[in-house]
């Protein structure tokens, strides 16, 4: 989409900035979404890891992202992201613990027929696939901790309101390495339990992080997140994907976790990632301890 274009949605004006990613299905561009004074501002979920730009007074122009498919075909897609969002968090949500996990969409429309999505920016952070590239050996067990346990908070919620993820993969798992902050963004390919259907479409780079249930067409479960979930971890701490090894410097009761989640069979493994995030925690606790600040520096960010 061209730079400076400018959208309508609802009573919000998005000018249209450069372009800085491409995904399976979008072009993703800078923005800034502006709406009137009298409106509320938005997000109304804000929290310490989410920096919104914007005055006190007068038409509130916010730092955003927009998410534009590419073809007419993939419109469904986008615009089942819009849909289970506007289902986790409602645009009239106030704040609410789980919210902080999540993106904030701000509006979904069409554009020219193809679907638009946009959501407010994400300051500071970066995602698990730029990690991976930042450290192609591995990252430390303890430096995976937080990112895991907030991811499995993030999926949780998800799980308890009734709608799978479909797609944890690096590049949709975004992390704050100085707030430990972390969301699970692009939505596209989740699965309500109403919905009663597979998961559409898979993202064929990433082809390894997917549980065997996607390529089977059945039903996903909380365990098919979990399972791509572990998959990240697997990857994070340098291990195989292809046999899920790890190194020999990852703890026995870590790698056997990671090992439970990564069964063939969905009801083999874990089904609860809340109750997953406890058992981690109870493991983490043994090994070193209370929990305690551990800087993460990722190469290249302040």
């Amino acid at each position: 989409m061209k730079q400076g274009t400018k959208l309508t949605f609802g009573t919000a004006e998005v000018v249209v900035g450069e372009q800085f990613a491409r995904g399976d299905l979008c072009d993703v561009h800078h923005c800034t979404y502006s709406k009137p004074e009298d409106e509320p501002d938005e997000p109304t979920g804000k929290d310490r890891w989410e920096v919104i730009m914007g005055g006190d007074s007068g038409p509130k122009d916010l730092q955003g992202v927009l998410k534009v498919v590419r073809g007419v075909g993939d419109n469904d897609l986008a615009g089942n992201e819009a849909r289970v969002l506007g289902y986790l968090y409602p645009p009239e949500a106030k704040d609410e613990k789980f919210y902080r996990y999540l993106p904030r969409l701000l509006g979904a429309m069409e554009h020219e027929g193809r679907q638009a999505n946009v959501f407010a920016f994400l300051e500071g952070y970066v995602s698990m696939g730029a990690i991976l590239e930042a450290f192609p050996n591995g990252i430390d067990y303890r430096d995976l901790a937080w990112m895991f346990k907030r991811l499995l908070v993030a999926i949780g919620f998800a799980h308890s309101r009734g709608v799978v993820h479909g797609a944890v993969l690096p590049p949709h798992v975004m992390v704050h390495p100085t707030g430990h902050g972390a969301k699970l963004v692009d939505w596209s390919y989740a699965v309500r339990s109403e919905d009663k259907t597979s998961i559409k479409a898979y993202s064929s780079p990433w082809r390894a992080y997917y549980a065997p249930e996607v390529f089977a067409k059945q039903l996903p479960t909380a365990a098919t997140d979990i399972y791509m979930a572990a998959k990240c971890c697997v990857a994070l701490l340098g291990g195989n994907l292809s046999n899920n090894e790890l190194p020999g410097g990852v703890p026995d009761e870590v790698q056997a976790l990671l090992a439970s989640c990564l069964a063939e069979s969905p009801s083999q493994r874990p089904q609860d990632a809340w109750d997953l995030h406890e058992r981690f925690d109870g493991v983490l606790r043994k090994l070193v301890g209370k929990p305690k600040y551990r800087p993460f520096k990722l190469p290249g960010v302040v």
